[in-house]
């Protein structure tokens, strides 16, 4: 009788992480769509719509210089990416807005 009960209990357990799993799982979907480019957003103003995203933003600067990474912070006059791609997952960048000539994002 005992193991019976912890049979249906251990069952029981693991339908309802299977059920919360299967939900966080489909916010996160929804959060990866919801993220869109907007022509009348100032580009820190887009910035800040991929902050603690987990998609990746190329920026390309006035100089000719690109970065891949994820935007981690946007302040008024800086952005940090941070995992920057290339094998630089470990270093982060500090840019300037006003540098920014272009922002290159995958949204399919």
């Amino acid at each position: 009788m005992i193991q019976a009960n912890r049979f249906f209990y251990l069952v029981l357990l693991s339908l309802i992480f299977a059920m919360s799993a299967t939900q966080t799982f489909a916010q996160t979907e929804k959060a990866k769509v919801e993220v869109k480019l907007n022509a009348d957003f100032a580009m820190s103003d887009t910035l800040k719509t991929f902050k603690g995203t987990k998609k990746r933003v190329s920026l390309l600067l006035s100089n000719g210089v690109s970065y891949t990474g994820l935007v981690s912070d946007v302040g008024s006059h800086f952005v940090v990416l941070s995992q920057l791609g290339g094998g630089k997952d470990f270093f982060d960048a500090l840019i300037q807005l006003e540098q920014i000539s272009a922002l290159e994002v995958q949204v399919r």
